[in-house]
């Protein structure tokens, strides 16, 4: 695995989620993440660690967007990005294998008061 991703595992070892972040371009950081149905055992526990580790790290090391691309239909994952602070902000019309909708989601960072 990347030291830029982790895995949720339940109790007996089983992999329920991977998650991360990938710098694409200099200090933008792309989200990437997959679940299996038992992922809501560990959701809590992902967010906590999310929202409080994973998200101010990339923001300390200079991150000055963090974007996700996620299927339109996703609502529910539209409503957790939200809860990290990312908002909607494009719609990809056929971009989906299938010639699915996709919406982008960021958090641009304002790198002004990093530097302050």
């Amino acid at each position: 695995i990347r030291e830029d991703a982790w895995v949720a595992c339940a109790d007996d070892g089983e992999p329920l989620a991977v998650g991360g972040g990938i710098q694409l371009r200099p200090h933008v950081i792309t989200l990437l993440f997959f679940a299996t149905p038992k992922m809501s055992d560990v959701f809590p526990y992902i967010t906590r660690l999310f929202k409080t580790r994973h998200l101010p790290a990339m923001e300390q090391a200079g991150a000055h967007r963090i974007e996700c691309i996620t299927l339109e239909t996703n609502a529910h994952a539209h409503r957790w990005l939200r809860v990290f602070g990312l908002q909607e902000e494009a719609t990809h019309k056929a971009f989906g294998r299938d010639g699915q909708t996709y919406l982008t989601y960021s958090k641009v960072i304002d790198v002004s008061a990093i530097d302050a």
